[in-house]
């Protein structure tokens, strides 16, 4: 049901994934209006089930390749889609951990501190439930473990968005890091990537037994 379209840019340079990025936009469009088709048709549960949570995942990738207003589009339908997928499977540790990513994303995108820590909370709550219900997971230990750093992190990249030297919180799989400053800064904005864009990535690959490099 889902492309997994960021399996087509794990391999290559961040300069190859920028010239990439409208064809691999494009590819999830296709694959999200295939899905919104299938939907709409009244499925029955069990593929109505999968379709959400293919819906959920499809958005969240394309977030990462939109402008910042239709990003946040996404990122909200996506958030959306997947709650819903587990209104119906509460106890399905992959949709937890893809929504937990999602929550992360929003919270880097919330401006006040206080909506950005409940967003972090949440996200938190999820992935101890994904453990609890898979303890053998070490990526899902992982994006556990890396919400300790959270709220720290989004203080550093709110800072480093007021001087223009940040993320963006649009089109995140076509920007590279910042050039030059120190190596705190250059940490800072690594440990951005592994606690959002890199939990997307650590839950497809962990999905599909894929090893993460």
């Amino acid at each position: 049901l889902t492309c997994s379209a960021l399996s087509l840019t794990h391999h290559l340079t961040m300069a190859e994934q920028r010239e990439s990025a409208e064809q691999v936009r494009k590819l999830l469009e296709v694959e999200v209006e295939k899905c919104e088709t299938s939907l709409a048709n009244n499925p029955d549960e069990r593929t109505r089930l999968q379709l959400l949570t293919a819906l959920g995942e499809l958005n969240l990738e394309l977030s990462m390749y939109k402008p910042p207003a239709e990003a946040e589009a996404c990122l909200t339908k996506s958030v959306e889609l997947l709650r819903e997928s587990l209104s119906m499977d509460p106890d399905n540790p992959n949709t937890l951990v893809m929504l937990g990513s999602g929550l992360n994303m929003t919270a880097f995108r919330e401006k006040k501190r206080e909506n950005a820590n409940a967003l972090f909370a949440e996200a938190t709550q999820t992935f101890t439930r994904a453990v609890e219900l898979d303890k053998e997971n070490p990526k899902f230990q992982q994006l556990l473990a890396a919400m300790d750093n959270a709220p720290e992190l989004w203080e550093n990249v709110m800072a480093m968005q007021s001087d223009g030297s940040g993320p963006s919180m649009g089109g995140s799989a076509g920007v590279s890091r910042p050039s030059g400053g120190d190596d705190t800064e250059m940490y800072t904005w690594l440990g951005f990537g592994v606690l959002v864009l890199g939990g997307i990535m650590l839950y497809m690959y962990a999905s599909r037994n894929a090893p993460v490099h």
